[in-house]
């Protein structure tokens, strides 16, 4: 089976505007608001990605933007691209949701917290430090969770479901270190060498999920609704 998308042109003044208030009418506000709210942007295997979806992982962004100070019309340009990119990310999700169920694959909370603690570790941060880089990139710390759980989930699928083990070797942590040594400054490679097995850990998962869900994609029925 093959996907489908449906693509549009560039984007008009109207498709920029994300908030519509309504103050006339109580009934009417609530019915066409439940409309937009509820609107289908995708559907991946008859299951929805909607536009609350959609408006949820824009929300890191905004304030990005903002700052920015574009003109309208960059102001649109980029909306429309990250609009977009979002759509293909809630779609990859999407798929990797589906197979996580039917392969019974889980993350649990307490796994969550043991990798954030081992990134708070590693950066030396505290629990305040965190919360205020968060913060500064507009992100929550239940957001930040819930991307933490997609990376986990992830690995697991690559790990356990993709059949395909990611090997890091000895020489491959000095090659980086050697490599990238500006990045440790006075570091000896031992102390150093947890956090590089985990760089190269991540690079290659990134790589394997990167073909897996290439493939997955064209196994699956994906449509686009703009």
């Amino acid at each position: 089976m093959g996907k489908t998308n449906c693509r549009a042109g560039r984007p008009s003044l109207i498709m920029a505007v994300f908030f519509v208030f309504f103050t006339v009418c109580p009934t009417l506000s609530y019915s066409v608001d439940r409309e937009v709210v509820d609107r289908i942007v995708a559907i991946v295997n008859d299951e929805l990605i909607t536009y609350t979806m959609l408006t949820e992982a824009f929300k890191p962004f905004e304030k990005k933007i903002r700052e920015r100070n574009y003109s309208l019309e960059q102001e649109i340009e980029i909306r429309y691209k990250l609009r977009n990119n979002l759509i293909q990310q809630l779609i990859d999700q999407q798929l990797t949701e589906q197979e996580m169920r039917r392969s019974k694959i889980e993350v649990s909370e307490e796994e969550i917290s043991l990798y954030i603690e081992r990134i708070k570790e590693r950066n030396g941060f505290t629990e305040e430090d965190l919360r205020k880089m968060l913060e500064t990139e507009g992100v929550s710390i239940a957001q930040y969770r819930k991307e933490i759980r997609n990376l986990l989930l992830r690995n697991k699928l690559i790990q356990y479901e993709i059949n395909s083990k990611i090997v890091i070797t000895r020489e491959d942590i000095e090659d980086y270190y050697n490599a990238n040594k500006d990045e440790f400054g006075d570091k000896p490679l031992d102390e150093v060498s947890s956090l590089i097995m985990d760089t190269l850990f991540q690079k290659q998962a990134d790589e394997k999920f990167s073909r897996w869900i290439s493939a997955l994609r064209e196994q699956s029925q994906i449509k686009i609704i703009q």
